[in-house]
């Protein structure tokens, strides 16, 4: 049966304001982010946000950058199927495999971080769904 990896990874943002007009990309993974935008200019650029969490001054945006989805079959359970042996001709159970489909979507976040209505940082997120059917 095949396996699926899955890895987490993120990107921070710098520590240091970019230049005038320069676009900062951690890891060059986000263009037309850098530290010290404002919510308007944001906006501006990637729409509104999926979620907002706020508490005080300080919040945190995520917007949805990707998503993939994929169906394999699985083994989801057993089940008892009747059968005869050939031999003898005696009625016998045997176990096998219930196949079942698993949909599994990973999903992207690009998550910004505020404070005080100043982009202070970000990073990419995965998350990973798995659904039977």
């Amino acid at each position: 049966m095949a396996g699926i990896v899955l890895a987490l990874a993120g990107c921070a943002a710098p520590a240091s304001a970019p230049t005038a007009g320069a676009a900062t990309t951690p890891g060059g993974a986000t263009p037309g982010l850098y530290v010290g935008m404002t919510p308007q200019a944001v906006r501006a650029t990637f729409g509104e946000p999926l979620r907002i969490e706020a508490t005080g001054l300080q919040a945190t945006w995520t917007y949805e950058r990707g998503r993939s989805t994929s169906t394999t079959q699985i083994a989801a359970s057993t089940k008892e199927v009747p059968y005869v042996d050939p031999i003898t001709g005696e009625l016998l159970k045997i176990i096998e495999p219930d196949q079942s489909l698993e949909t599994t979507t990973l999903i992207e976040e690009l998550r910004l971080f505020w404070d005080n209505d100043q982009l202070i940082g970000w990073r990419t997120e995965f998350r990973r769904v798995r659904e039977l059917q």
